[in-house]
């Protein structure tokens, strides 16, 4: 019985993840909601004529709604990673609302400058261009900093972060792909390939942590902790 209580369950563990993938969306909402509309309330108050300022606007407003959508994923994946793969991820919460805040910047960044490259002679394609890139650019940032946490429990991390940069790219590819369903057809084929979006992007990132887990798992020692078969004998060691 004691064998099977921490055994890894391939297909519970991606039905669960893919499952969160979905819920994530809701919890972001309402953490954006819980954390930008007091916040925004605030900001009137102290700062009632601020000028549309794109510098404040992005060292203000994009981090923190980096770090409101990356509590939604933070929570539910520390739950997952906690309950299903049996790792105590003690600091993935910190570095995905580091990753949240950064990725936000960045996502700011890369879609300004898109503007900016197409505005005089292509608008459209700078639409386009600058919300497909949303996605990977965030989801990249974010996963780059999940793997300062990651690297302590497996090994070749670096593949979590590949695995969300492609996830990320399927997620907007099907979006980009899809284009004329969103803007022209039903509300009902918007909302079948937004939702084969989200599972395309939880199934991938979702098989990328098993594989993780169940292929390249290190020997589970606290975070940033040497195992004692490494660190250097003291003279306690040897007289004890």
């Amino acid at each position: 019985m004691m064998k099977n209580l921490y055994r890894i369950r391939p297909l519970h563990f991606l039905l669960w993840w893919v499952a969160c993938s979905v819920f994530i969306w809701p919890l972001a909402v309402l953490m954006i909601g819980l954390v930008m509309v007091p916040i925004a309330f605030v900001m009137q108050g102290v700062f009632p004529y601020m000028p549309d300022n794109d510098i404040i606007l992005a060292v203000t407003i994009a981090p923190l709604m980096g770090i409101s959508i990356s509590i939604a994923i933070a929570t539910l994946q520390r739950w997952l990673l906690r309950n299903k793969l049996y790792w105590a991820a003690d600091s993935w919460r910190k570095w995905t609302m580091l990753g949240g805040a950064v990725g936000a910047i960045a996502v700011y960044g890369v879609v300004s400058a898109v503007e900016n490259i197409f505005s005089s002679y292509l608008y459209y394609y700078a639409n386009d261009w600058g919300t497909f890139l949303m996605m990977p650019v965030f989801v990249l940032c974010v996963a780059a900093f999940q793997w300062l946490s990651l690297r302590h429990a497996v090994k070749q991390a670096w593949l979590w972060i590949l695995g969300n940069a492609i996830a990320g790219i399927v997620f907007s590819g099907l979006i980009y792909r899809n284009q004329s369903f969103l803007d022209f057809d039903s509300g009902w084929a918007a909302l079948l390939i937004m939702a084969l979006a989200v599972l395309g992007q939880g199934f991938i990132t979702g098989f990328v942590m098993l594989f993780l887990f169940e292929k390249k798992l290190l020997p589970m020692t606290p975070e940033g902790q040497e195992m004692d078969s490494d660190r250097p004998k003291s003279v306690w060691d040897e007289a004890i």
